[in-house]
């Protein structure tokens, strides 16, 4: 089966241990990858890869990076997140809900 030619699997937390790890392993299979991450500079270079602008704090770069996408995998720290800063983190369902 040959990839598409646009990523259709975007992967968030791309420069976190499991995100990183998945976005190296479906690279290797030859997927073609959207990879989403607040500092695109930090992403892994992978053959086949897009990398946009994600943060979940602006609404907009959450609208536009996982545009033609069909599959996200996401793995949130939600609870370190909220045990560190004393608030709850938004999830990217609720940022653009707003």
């Amino acid at each position: 089966m040959n990839p598409s030619p646009s990523p259709t699997l975007a992967i968030a937390g791309v420069t976190g241990t499991v995100g990183g790890h998945v976005a190296h392993l479906l690279s290797e299979a030859g997927l073609p990858l959207t990879l989403l991450a607040r500092r695109p500079a930090k992403a892994p270079e992978l053959p086949h890869a897009v990398v946009p602008p994600a943060d979940y704090g602006e609404r907009a770069l959450c609208e536009q990076a996982p545009r033609g996408v069909e599959v996200l995998f996401v793995v949130s720290g939600r609870r370190d997140v909220e045990r560190l800063t004393g608030r709850r983190p938004r999830t990217l369902e609720e940022v653009l809900r707003k």
